[in-house]
């Protein structure tokens, strides 16, 4: 419980601080930044929960870092979402993306917890995002290429 009160008041602090990032350097940027900061840092905090369970500083920093990278890309992927699609077929994109996502976001304990791996959850946000990084990179990529072979910004163009 104590834990959770400066956590919580973190949290809001980042969701603004990422925010404010995505609108001055661009909200791709933002979402490969916390895509890549979660490759880095996936196994080591699963392996740190998994070999000191008890430890409140442990439980602390892994559960502040779990919630800043995860508001690095969950804050702002909706509108990097909907921004790739032109408007005649946006709002079914974004749905259909929302789709796809809540599956693969949905099977992960069922997945993890059949994975005999204690730190299968590490493992399994490594993997989605190794996922994203490529996918960010690939869009920013294809925006600097002047939206070759494929356009990958319909509301903004700068920054993206």
């Amino acid at each position: 419980g104590t834990i959770m009160i400066p956590e919580l008041g973190l949290s809001g602090l980042a969701s603004s601080s990422v925010g404010y990032a995505a609108d001055t350097y661009g909200v791709a940027k933002v979402n490969l930044a916390a895509a890549l900061s979660s490759c880095a840092l996936a196994i080591p905090q699963y392996w740190l929960l998994h070999r000191f369970p008890s430890s409140p500083a442990v439980l602390a920093v892994a559960g502040t870092t779990a919630n800043a990278l995860l508001l690095g890309g969950v804050s702002t992927i909706n509108f990097y979402v909907a921004g790739l699609f032109p408007a005649e077929v946006r709002g079914t994109s974004v749905a259909l993306y929302s789709s796809v996502a809540s599956l693969i976001g949905g099977l992960a304990p069922m997945i993890c917890a059949a994975w005999p791996n204690p730190i299968a959850p590490g493992y399994y946000t490594l993997l989605a995002s190794t996922v994203t990084s490529f996918t960010m990179g690939l869009s920013l990529w294809m925006h600097q290429a002047g939206g070759r072979p494929l356009q990958v910004s319909h509301i903004i163009d700068q920054p993206f």
